[in-house]
Formats: C-alpha cells, structure tokens, sequence
C-alpha cells in the first residue's frame, strides 16, 4: 500500500494534535504572514483554501513519487505532508535569506520591494496591474519607453538599478502620477508595443472571462447536482 496521511503540523511535535486551519498552519506560523506586512502593521489576510490546496498538491506529488517506486520494487511505503512544512517550503526565499544571512525579509508594501519595475501599479480607472520587471537592468529601457521619459534614462537617481532602489519610494509615486492618465485598457497595448512586461490584476469575474484561463483548460463544466439543478442550472463549473 501507499499511505499518505495529511496533517496540520506534522505527526510528531509538542503540537501535532493542536487544532488548526491552513490558515494558521501554512500562514501564521510559517513565517509567511509575517513577511506580508502591510502598512498598518497586520500581516495580509489569506483568502480560505490556498494552503489547502497547495498541501494537497504536495501530497499527490508524493504520492506519485511512491506509486513510481512500488512499480519499480514491488514495495508500498508511507508519505506524509502538512501545512507547516508546505507552509515553509512556500516562505522558501525567506526561509532561506534567513538561514544563509540571518535577515528577517518583508514584503507587503508595494513601495518597498526594492524593485519599482516589479510591483503593483493602479490605472486612471481604478483598475490594477503588476510589472514583472524582475530584471532590473534589462526591463529599465522598456518601462521607460512605455512611459515617455527617455530621460530617465541618464538620470542620476533612476538610471541604474541601485539607484532605482536607493530612491525606490520617489520613483513609484511618478510612476503612480503617469499611470493615473489612463485607463489600463490603453495602457496594455503601450506595454506591449514597448515590450514591457506586466499583467492585469483580474477579479474572480474577469479570471472567469479570461481568454488565456479558458484555452489553458482552467475551467470544466460538470453535471448539476440536484440542487443547483433545482437552481436552474443545467451545468456546474
């Protein structure tokens, strides 16, 4: 047989049969909320289910792993998974500045990444999005030209990428300022067209609606229950 008990902390521990939700498992205790720091000082709320989902995941990837080695040795084994690791191999990057440097990391302020090209901007309509300008050097030329400030690029404050980081908070709020003059359907295309990478943040609505989440088999439609049939639905997705 393959077995795979999941738990909240673990089979073992002064803990182990404390009571618990992903919330407090994968979240609170982590490490992971405390590096999401907003600016009133509370950790980000996590919506219901992420640790849920990401420690079943984890379980059917052992699982697989086993079947793998049962079909090879004739032998079954036990795996096991819980919210506390699965929680801390999510927190891994700042698991691991911790362990290699000793630095408590914290994100959750949006100018505050050390990055101003990788972060969360709002367009003239209210509507968000974020740039992955992970690159800072390489994404530098592109944001400029999808801003119209070519001067930017000489500049002494945001020419370079430690610059851009020494005056991270001065460059969000122009950023913030240019990207209030439109609305992020008009700011797509510029994007593209200057080769600036980013992504609309979308609501459960819009993420329904998205082309790209529909032919990437995102959503399945299934046959009603009773109830929702006696809703008046004929399909489930």
């Amino acid at each position: 047989l393959v077995v795979c008990p999941m738990t909240g902390w673990g089979l073992d521990g002064p803990d182990a049969a404390r009571p618990v939700y992903d919330v407090a498992g994968f979240w609170a205790r982590s490490g992971a909320a405390q590096a999401h720091l907003g600016s009133d000082g509370y950790p980000a709320v996590l919506a219901p289910g992420f640790g849920d989902m990401a420690t079943g995941l984890a379980a059917v990837g052992a699982i697989g792993a086993a079947l793998v080695q049962r079909a090879r040795t004739g032998r079954g084994r036990v795996v096991t998974t819980n919210l506390l690791r699965v929680g801390l191999h999510c927190n891994a990057w700042a698991m691991s500045s911790y362990f290699a440097f000793g630095r408590t990391l914290r994100w959750g302020e949006r100018d505050r990444t050390g990055n101003p090209l990788a972060t969360v901007y709002k367009a003239g309509d209210g509507k968000t999005f974020w740039l992955i300008g992970f690159e800072a050097a390489r994404h530098w030329p592109a944001t400029v030209r999808a801003v119209d400030r070519p001067d930017w690029l000489d500049d002494p404050k945001f020419g370079s990428p430690t610059g851009r980081r020494k005056h991270e908070r001065e460059l969000v709020a122009e950023l913030d300022r240019i990207f209030a003059a439109k609305p992020r359907a008009e700011w797509g295309p510029i994007f593209d067209a200057a080769g600036l990478w980013w992504s609309p943040v979308l609501d459960a609505g819009e993420a329904a609606a998205d082309p790209q989440a529909q032919a990437a088999g995102a959503f399945i439609d299934v046959p009603a229950s009773e109830r929702s049939a006696a809703a008046g639905r004929a399909t489930v997705t």
